[in-house]
């Protein structure tokens, strides 16, 4: 396996060089993201009245999962189904993982880090919708 941080090939989970993990890939040897307008995730969710919303946010969490090269550790469908569960606590607790995730990528990427965690707790608890936008406009920058 090849670092994506500083190229060294390694075997095992632990570059032993810089000590980043190791991406898990699919098979092609790419990950890959969709890049979705974000215009019209907002358009469709508002549409189909939040039902398109659930979709996104399984798609999110899924392939944030992919880019921060970790396998998910409950699925998407499981985010979505406890979400509605918990009458939207679940939700606004993932927006904060969902943020920690995004600065994980950025620090493994090299790009500079900012606090997204609390950024999505907030606009989890407020307009959660928003928090979706700049997630996907995070994973945008990766498709």
């Amino acid at each position: 396996m090849v670092c994506q941080n500083c190229g060294q090939q390694f075997e095992g989970t632990v570059c032993p060089n810089c000590g980043a993990p190791a991406m898990q890939q699919p098979m092609g040897g790419t990950i890959v993201v969709e890049k979705r307008s974000i215009g019209i995730c907002i358009l469709l969710s508002i549409v189909t009245f939040g039902i398109y919303m659930l979709y996104w946010v399984y798609k999110l969490h899924e392939e944030t999962h992919a880019v921060a090269g970790e396998a998910p550790d409950i699925s998407g469908g499981l985010v979505i189904l406890l979400t509605i569960v918990t009458f939207g606590i679940y939700g606004i607790y993932w927006c904060y993982k969902q943020g920690e995730r995004i600065d994980k990528i950025h620090a493994m990427k090299g790009v500079p880090a900012g606090n997204n965690a609390v950024l999505y707790l907030v606009l989890g608890i407020f307009i959660a919708i928003v928090a979706y936008a700049l997630m996907q406009n995070e994973l945008n920058t990766y498709a």
